[in-house]
C-alpha cells in the first residue's frame, strides 16, 4: 500500500508475493537440478573410455570372488580376455646414471665423514639414485678434514689429526676403487681461522679486522700467501684421490658492510679480477697435476653477464676451469646457461647445478647437498 508523507511523496510497500504453490514448486525443482549435478559428477569416475567411445560401468555389475578380495578367479567356462593396456603410458622406473670417466655427467650427494667411515655410501647412492659424492674437505672456520703438510695449516690450527686423515683417505682410496666419482667441498678464501692476521685478512677503514654479515672472516684474495695456501690446499686433495675440487666463495666477498673494508692496494677492486683469473690458474695447475679437475660455484648473474664486480669472478676465468657449479632460480633458463658457457670455451656437460631434489632425464651434472632431504 502507498502512504503519503508530509512531504508529498509516496512510498510502496510491497504486495502479497507469490504463492505457497509456486514456492514448493521452486524448491522442488531446484533440488531436482541438484541431484542430477550431484549424481552426474558422481559418475565420472566410473567412465571407462577406450576406442569405440566411452560407457557406463558400474562397480556392482563386475564380478567379484566369494572371498570379497580386488582380483577375482574366473567361473568355470567362462572365456575371460586380458585388458586392452596398449594406450595406457606408463612412468619408467629411474635408473641409476653410469659415472662417467671424466665425471661430464651425473648426480651427486653431499656425505658426512660419519657416512664415509661407517660404510654408509652405498645406501645413501642408493636412496638418492646417484653415482657420486661430495665431502666437505674444508669448513668456513678453516678447519680441514684432513692432516695437511703446510706450515700454514698447522699455524692456523687447521688441520685434522693423522690417524683421523688415514682412515679417510683409506676409505675414499675404496670409494674411488668402488667406481664412485668424488668431488672435495672447500669453501674457499671464507676462513675464519685466517681472522685476525693483519697478513691473510681484510683490515676496515676504523682499523679492525674485518667479517662478513656471519661474523665470519675471510681470507684476502690479494695476499699472495693466501693464494698460495689454497692452492696447496687444491693439490693435496688432487693427490687424495678426489676428481675433482669444488671451490666456494671463491672471489672476494660479496656481502655483509663491504664499505668498511679499507681501500687501497690489498683490495683495489679495479684488480679483483685478474687476482681471482691468476688465482684459478694456480689452482686448476695444482688438481691437474694431482690428477683432478677444479670447479667453482657461482651465480647465474655472473655467466649471464659475464663478470661480477664485487667477487671478482668473470665469464672468461670461469670458462678454464673444468666445470661451474650454481643454484637456480625457480625459471632458470638451463639451456642457454650452459650454452653461454660451452661459446666461452668449457666442456661439453659444463653446467653443476646445486639443488635439494635429483631429476631424471636431465644432462647437466646435479648435486643434493643435504642428506636430509
Amino acid at each position: 500500500m502507498r502512504r503519503r508523507n508530509r512531504y508529498g511523496y509516496h512510498k510502496y510497500y510491497g504486495g502479497g508475493g507469490p504463492s505457497p504453490v509456486v514456492k514448493v514448486i521452486v524448491i522442488v525443482l531446484a533440488v531436482g537440478v541438484l541431484s542430477l549435478i550431484l549424481t552426474i559428477w558422481g559418475l565420472q569416475r566410473y567412465m571407462v573410455y577406450s576406442n569405440d567411445g566411452g560407457k557406463l560401468v558400474l562397480p556392482w555389475t563386475q564380478q567379484t570372488s566369494s572371498g570379497g578380495g580386488a582380483f577375482s578367479q574366473p567361473q568355470a567356462g567362462v572365456v575371460t580376455s586380458e585388458p586392452d593396456v596398449s594406450n595406457v603410458v606408463t612412468s619408467e622406473e629411474p635408473t641409476p646414471q653410469e659415472p662417467t670417466a671424466d665425471g661430464s655427467e651425473g648426480r651427486a650427494v653431499q656425505i658426512s665423514q660419519d657416512d664415509l667411515l661407517n660404510g654408509g655410501v652405498s645406501a645413501l647412492l642408493e636412496d638418492k639414485n646417484a653415482d657420486s659424492v661430495i665431502l666437505e674437505m674444508k669448513a668456513p672456520n678453516g678447519k680441514l678434514s684432513y692432516a695437511s703438510q703446510m706450515d700454514l695449516a698447522g699455524q692456523l690450527g687447521a688441520s685434522a689429526s693423522a690417524s683421523t686423515s688415514e682412515e679417510l683417505t683409506q676409505a675414499i682410496q675404496d670409494l674411488k676403487e668402488q667406481g664412485t666419482y668424488l668431488i672435495a667441498y672447500v669453501d674457499c678464501f671464507q676462513d675464519h681461522s685466517m681472522s685476525g692476521k693483519d697478513n691473510l685478512t681484510f683490515s676496515t677503514i676504523y682499523g679492525f679486522h674485518w667479517m662478513d654479515d656471519n661474523d665470519v672472516g675471510w681470507g684476502n684474495p690479494t695476499k699472495d700467501d693466501v693464494q698460495d695456501y689454497l692452492t696447496g690446499v687444491v693439490g693435496e686433495l688432487a693427490a687424495m684421490g678426489f676428481d675433482e675440487i669444488m671451490l666456494y666463495n671463491a672471489g672476494y666477498p660479496t656481502q655483509g658492510n663491504l664499505e668498511y673494508i679499507q681501500t687501497g692496494s690489498e683490495y683495489d677492486s679495479t684488480q679483483f679480477a685478474a687476482n681471482i683469473t691468476d688465482f684459478y690458474i694456480k689452482a686448476a695447475k695444482a688438481a691437474e697435476d694431482g690428477g683432478a679437475k677444479l670447479s667453482v660455484v657461482t651465480d647465474q648473474e655472473t655467466v649471464q653477464n659475464g663478470t661480477n664486480a664485487l667477487s671478482g669472478q668473470t665469464l672468461e676465468s670461469l670458462a678454464s676451469l673444468g666445470r661451474v657449479w650454481m643454484t637456480l632460480d625457480a625459471n632458470a633458463d638451463t639451456t642457454a646457461l650452459t650454452k653461454r658457457l660451452t661459446e666461452a670455451g668449457m666442456n661439453d656437460h659444463p653446467l653443476g647445478v646445486l639443488t635439494d631434489t635429483l631429476e631424471t632425464g636431465k644432462s647437466y651434472w646435479q648435486a643434493v647437498l643435504d642428506t636430509n632431504e
